[in-house]
């Protein structure tokens, strides 16, 4: 017993060698021609965006206490989990999102970053986001 793919099926029906036979009658759209499936646009639309790895080397190497690293943490049976993680200090603060949308996270960005020290918040960075 032989199993063809659905694909070849349809390669063949619309085939131009074959399009004098109308095979494409007996199928359950019934169109003459075959319309190309679309292709899902891309969901990293931030404008500007600087990479991790072009952080400045004051960043890099940890010589001041003023610069975070940000995670979202996207679990599939547990709401999402903001993570802040200061480099020098290493210090973490953790906070549950109600959701994963961008106004929820800077709003809960912005409520943990009022408890902390004005001089030591000087800049935030992404860390790649995961899902558990």
């Amino acid at each position: 017993m032989r199993v063809l793919a659905t694909e070849t099926i349809y390669a063949s029906v619309y085939r131009a060698s074959l399009k004098a036979q109308e095979l494409w009658r007996y199928l359950l759209r019934r169109r003459r021609t075959r319309r190309p499936m679309r292709a899902r646009l891309s969901r990293d639309t931030i404008k500007n965006r600087r990479s991790i790895h072009d952080r400045p080397a004051e960043v890099e190497d940890r010589r001041q206490v003023e610069h975070w690293e940000v995670d979202l943490v996207i679990c599939k049976r547990a709401r999402p989990v903001l993570v802040l993680h200061e480099r020098k200090t290493r210090v973490t603060l953790a906070t549950r999102l109600n959701g994963k949308t961008a106004a929820e996270t800077i709003a809960a960005m912005t409520a943990v970053f009022r408890r902390v020290a004005p001089g030591l918040r000087s800049s935030v960075w992404s860390a790649p986001t995961e899902v558990l």
